[in-house]
This record gives structure tokens, sequence and C-alpha cells, in this order.
């Protein structure tokens, strides 16, 4: 396999700078891998054993994501020629030295290159797969949209989510898997834990923390013993009030509770 050239053209390249991370380094790889003409197999499974065999823990899934990605984005190109996915390089004479006289995969046809749309279907049926490894997540990959079904826990980890990508610090979904867990640890004496994993992350976005820590004023409402009669309902007829307002700019159950006793002596 001959040495390839990546040119200086790289860091201006409108194209190569809208890749992620991850899909530059797959695109890198697969530079070193195709034949004397920039062709390729697009074939996950063959691509997994040939450019990246000490990469274990990335799937065929991913690969095949990552392939359509980069076609959607102009990097490559794919096609299929008798039933066989390939892929190859634009203008790959312009960069590099033909040698060989003969390419050992199929030219690319107009007729067999595969569409956007069907590079858009594609993604979308890549993007379904709800499980990633640890490998697969190195890429800046958009995490679960869907996490909680109590909808103020669920704001309040989007609020999160964004407050990540705002200090540059996007969270993959293995990140976020981590984040999860964190919260069952640190929630796992509260009686209320939907609250305290609420409060949590609220925590975290208020201090731009990327990480989460114990709620150290937290009043577990369950469990207050001196509990004035009707103080969680008053609690949930102030936060359908404030719907409108930002979950992190509301009073939690501890501020609440604390000016409700105040009111209450």
């Amino acid at each position: 396999m001959p040495n390839r050239i990546i040119k200086d053209s790289i860091r201006t390249s409108k194209k190569v700078n809208t890749m992620t991370d991850f899909q530059f380094r797959f695109w890198v790889y697969l530079v070193t891998y195709v034949d004397d003409y920039g062709r390729g197999s697009a074939d996950p499974e063959l691509l997994k054993g040939f450019v990246f065999p000490r990469r274990k823990g990335l799937s065929e899934a991913t690969i095949q994501k990552t392939l359509t990605d980069l076609a959607t984005i102009g990097c490559i190109r794919l096609y299929e020629v008798e039933g066989e996915s390939y892929f190859c390089f634009p203008n790959w004479s312009d960069h590099q030295t033909i040698r060989n006289q003969k390419s050992k995969f199929p030219k690319p046809l107009k007729e067999n290159e595969i569409s956007c749309k069907q590079l858009q279907t594609t993604a979308s049926n890549c993007s379904r797969n709800p499980i990633q490894s640890e490998s697969e997540l190195e890429s800046e990959s958009n995490p679960k949209s869907a996490v909680f079904s109590n909808p103020e826990l669920q704001r309040a980890l989007e609020g999160f989510i964004d407050m990540r990508r705002a200090i540059k610090k996007p969270l993959t979904d293995r990140a976020l898997e981590m984040i999860l867990t964190q919260l069952d640890k640190l929630s796992s004496g509260v009686t209320d834990k939907d609250r305290y994993k609420a409060e949590a992350l609220n925590q975290s976005v208020l201090n731009n923390w990327a990480g989460v820590f114990e709620v150290r004023d937290f009043t577990d409402s369950r469990k207050i013993d001196s509990d004035p009669d009707g103080m969680e309902e008053a609690y949930q007829v102030y936060l359908e009030e404030h719907s409108g307002v930002p979950f992190s700019e509301r009073l939690t159950m501890s501020e609440f509770y604390e000016k409700w006793t105040d009111s209450h002596d």
C-alpha cells in the first residue's frame, strides 16, 4: 500500500471542517485504506477488520452511519455495483499519484451512486440504534433525546445538555450514561428521587459544572416529619403557576419549604 498525501488545504476546506473529530479520524483512516484509484469496499464488516483492526468497541452500525455522514457532507461518494456497496474519494487523482493500471474495485457510475434521499434514509435508520459503545462515542454525537418520563426532570436534563454544549464540552451518549448512573448513585437514599436528580442537574447548570454532585441543602419532602398540611399541594400549585418560567429560575422544593415554614410560624 503506497503512502498517501494529505495537503495543507484541509485546514481551510469547508467540507473537512464540517466534520466532527471522530468523522475526521475516520476519513483519514479511509484515505490509508483505499486503492490507487481512491476506491474501497463500503461493507461495514470488511471495514471493521481492515480499517479499524484495533478499535474493538467500534460497531458496524457506527461504521455505516459515519460512512453515510461523510457521504452527506460530500467527502466521499457511496455507490453500489451488483448488490455490493463501495465508496470512493471525489477528485482523488487531483491529490494522489495513480501508479497501478487497474483498480481493485469497480468504477462508480452515475446511475450506481446512492442518492441524497437514500443517504438521508440510511442516516435516519442508523440514528435509531439506542446502544453505542465507548469507542463509537468519541464522536460529538447528540445524546438520547428522551430519557425521563417526568417532564420536570427531563427539562432539567435538557438544560444540562445545553449547558455542556455552551461550555464547549458536549455530551456523548457514553458520557450521558455516566451522568445518569451518577444521578442514580446520588439519589440512592432519597425518597423523592426525580426531584433530587432535577435539583442536582440544575445545580450543575447554575454553576457551569460538567458533572453532577450532591445537593447538600436538599429537603426530601416525603420525609419531612414537620411538613405543614398542604405544603406539597401548594408547591404543585406554585409549579403550575410558574410553568412558563425556566426550571432553573423557579424555587426548589427546599427553598419553597423554607418560605412556607417561615410564613406558617
